[in-house]
């Protein structure tokens, strides 16, 4: 798509979802699930957690939009700039079974990089593609009981657009020797695809405390399968999420979830070593907060936010300091 497309695109529905997050609050992505250490990794989990029942529709489409800031962190005398990230996330998921679902989903991004001692460079187009199949676990517990669960595995293709090539102005960033972030790795980090193919693997687990009141637990990880064009190794990531929902009406609810994530180092080709060098890695705890509103019997909407509360960083990296969310599901 022609990126004029994309920029004129963004550029009117960014105050939307500003609206939308000022008059609700909601959980978007189920979990908040961990961001990758890329800016276009997006979320380990596969779509949202709304304020009602699960849906009993065989087709559901979503979609909700993103307005995140990245920051610079652990930079020993080197900041990396900023960057803003606007994205898109259209899904379809498609009920297999009453206990089976998969779901489709495909991101559309706007990313404005403003490196330390560079022009701001912006760059728009497709995610990756991702497919995950979910199933649920409530036939292996009593009816009667209040716990329900689910696993989740899902596969992402290297659909987007991977250009770690293009070089900032920044020379600063060189060399490794001294634990400072490489060029390569920045420029990949903010790259809309990852480039290359990775698994999802999750689980969850909700106590219905009262008819009102749910905690739920969520454990979800990410492993890239293969290296990029260009020899970066990505490394794996793990997330665990514990919340709480609260309806206070059969078509409202909100929620409040903490977030542990962390990274693992990622590795580059380094010819003055004569091998690989370790950059990147890091751990997180952050927050989230959501309202969700049922509109009709086949429409829902959603939005919310979070912040990230602690970081500890290896190297010097960007990280997510903050987002919002809204989105729309529609059942047919």
């Amino acid at each position: 798509m022609p990126s004029s497309f994309f920029s004129s695109f963004f550029s009117s529905v960014t105050p939307l979802c500003c609206v939308c997050v000022l008059l609700s609050l909601s959980d978007l992505h189920a979990h908040h699930g961990a961001p990758t250490s890329r800016a276009g990794g997006g979320e380990l989990t596969p779509s949202a957690t709304w304020s009602g029942q699960p849906s009993q529709s065989s087709f559901d489409t979503q979609v909700s939009l993103e307005h995140a800031a990245w920051r610079s962190e652990g930079g020993r005398g080197v900041s990396l700039g900023a960057l803003t990230t606007q994205r898109l996330t259209l899904s379809q998921r498609v009920r297999l079974t009453t206990t089976q679902t998969l779901t489709l989903t495909l991101p559309l991004g706007r990313f404005t990089r403003e490196p330390t001692g560079g022009s701001p460079i912006t760059t728009t187009g497709l995610g990756d593609l991702s497919v995950l199949y979910q199933l649920n676990t409530r036939a292996f517990f009593k009816p009667t009981s209040p716990l329900t669960g689910s696993f989740i595995m899902g596969l992402t293709s290297p659909t987007g657009d991977y250009a770690p090539e293009q070089r900032l102005s920044d020379t600063a960033l060189r060399p490794q020797q001294d634990g400072r972030l490489d060029v390569l790795t920045f420029n990949a980090q903010t790259s809309l695809g990852a480039g290359v193919w990775s698994a999802t693997l999750g689980a969850q687990l909700q106590w219905r405390l009262t008819p009102s009141l749910a905690l739920t637990q969520a454990l979800y990880g990410a492993l890239p399968l293969n290296n990029t064009p260009d020899g970066l190794r990505w490394g794996a990531d793990l997330s665990s999420r514990l919340g709480a929902r609260w309806w206070w009406s059969p078509r409202a609810s909100v929620s409040v979830s903490a977030l542990w994530a962390r990274h693992l180092a990622d590795e580059v080709p380094d010819p003055l070593a004569g091998g690989r060098s370790s950059v990147g890695g890091r751990q997180e705890l952050s927050g989230a907060f959501s309202a969700s509103l049922v509109l009709t019997s086949r429409l829902e909407c959603s939005a919310g936010g979070g912040y990230l509360a602690w970081v500890k960083v290896n190297t010097p990296q960007l990280v997510r300091r903050s987002y919002a969310q809204s989105a729309c599901r529609l059942a047919w």
